[in-house]
């Protein structure tokens, strides 16, 4: 989908409609329009904080004054009165839990790294408190308030005088409640949760869901989208296939989340699988783990390059036609890699600036147990490996 065009509507004007919107939900704190630098600062009494970026409002700027109204109010939650949205009363429907890959939440840290080097100002809201759920998943919390759902950040809990972990099961059973439907068979025999409510991939928190289903193998698990929980047996190759094609359009699309496949390993771990390579379900499935695997790794380098630390490009490769992760290697260049399904060796371009020119593509496992060359992991999410000794040409000629 391509991005939104802004609408023309003047900075000030945009300004003056965040203060006012304000004014009449409550708030008594402190309200600045900065428009040297296009946005508003509003401090509540008791120090939460946000910026709010005109741009960003005016690339969903509605039409309509009702839709106008239901921005402001998603955009400017976190800043109305405390006892109002704090309550028990209050949280025990409106608060609900959400499956994000933790590169959401990692990214959502390095971003406030990054807005706080170049503002100077604490931005807390950036910051996405979360539980781990394995060692690919967490769990955040969102809001809702009539149709339009905010996540909860840290400078919101920090007002509510509460903690992400706290409050997970409150969400959970919130979402337990509302819950009236059993998984159903769909598409390709995939099994799908069905409340359509926005909320239907956070139900894998709901481990009833998943009970007497009739599966071929154990269950196997995706998650590609905030609207979209599949489930299959990690035998039935027909319904594998047609998960791997959902979630490949899903996680594509706004608000998606992860195309890779779980399924629980001997210690009852949700941990992320793959079919052996020849069958029918295997080429979807790995298909459809490319987009988040690529978008995460790019999103992080393009934050860091803000910070000043470069680090290595990660593509998509056509090759004999069929998609495949890579991360860029350029020669005397000892840069971090995400770790990818092939590597690309590349010489520095002939001019300062120029693209570098690839002379050799090979698989990641190939190019680890290569003699000289070293890939060390780095402790990042998404997780990068160091890469040191370029292999020579006669080195890479032999690989396979």
């Amino acid at each position: 989908m391509a991005p939104r065009t802004p609408r023309s509507v003047p900075a000030a004007d945009l300004a003056h409609a965040v203060q006012a919107h304000l004014a009449a939900s409550g708030f008594d704190g402190e309200v600045t329009y900065q428009p040297s630098r296009d946005r508003v600062l509003a401090r509540r009494p008791d120090g939460t904080t946000q910026f709010i970026l005109l741009p960003s409002l005016a690339r969903e700027w509605p039409q309509s004054a009702r839709g106008v109204e239901k921005l402001l109010d998603r955009a400017l939650l976190m800043l109305r009165p405390t006892p109002r949205l704090a309550s028990e009363a209050v949280l025990s429907v409106r608060l609900l839990p959400r499956l994000f890959p933790r590169e959401h939440f990692a990214l959502a840290a390095l971003r406030r790294q990054v807005v706080e080097a170049e503002e100077g100002e604490p931005a807390p809201e950036l910051t996405l408190p979360s539980v781990p759920f394995n060692d690919s998943l967490s769990v955040g919390l969102v809001f809702e308030v009539g149709e339009d759902v905010s996540e909860v950040n840290e400078a919101r809990l920090s007002s509510w005088g509460r903690d992400v972990a706290g409050l997970r099961a409150l969400a959970v059973e919130n979402l337990r409640k509302r819950t009236t439907r059993p998984l159903v068979r769909g598409r390709g025999g995939v099994f799908h949760a069905g409340e359509n409510d926005g909320h239907d991939a956070a139900r894998w928190l709901l481990p009833e869901l998943l009970e007497g289903l009739k599966l071929k193998g154990e269950p196997v698990v995706m998650a590609p989208h905030v609207e979209l929980l599949l489930v299959a047996g990690s035998e039935d190759d027909t319904a594998l296939k047609a998960m791997g094609e959902m979630g490949l359009e899903a996680s594509q699309q706004p608000q998606g989340l992860t195309g890779v496949a779980f399924k629980k390993d001997a210690s009852g771990s949700w941990m992320p699988w793959m079919p052996e390579e020849g069958r029918a379900c295997h080429e979807a499935l790995r298909l459809s783990a490319i987009p988040a695997l690529v978008g995460y790794a790019e999103s992080q380098r393009e934050l860091y390059a803000s910070l000043g630390k470069e680090l290595a490009r990660t593509v998509v490769l056509e090759e004999a036609g069929r998609p495949r992760s890579a991360a860029l290697w350029v020669r005397a260049e000892a840069p971090l890699l995400a770790r990818a399904e092939y590597i690309v060796f590349a010489l520095p371009g002939g001019e300062e600036g120029s693209e570098p020119i690839p002379v050799a593509v090979r698989p990641w496992e190939a190019v680890a147990t290569l003699p000289g060359v070293r890939l060390t992991p780095h402790r990042m999410v998404p997780e990068r490996f160091l890469a040191e000794g370029f292999p020579e040409p006669d080195a890479l000629a032999k690989l396979t």
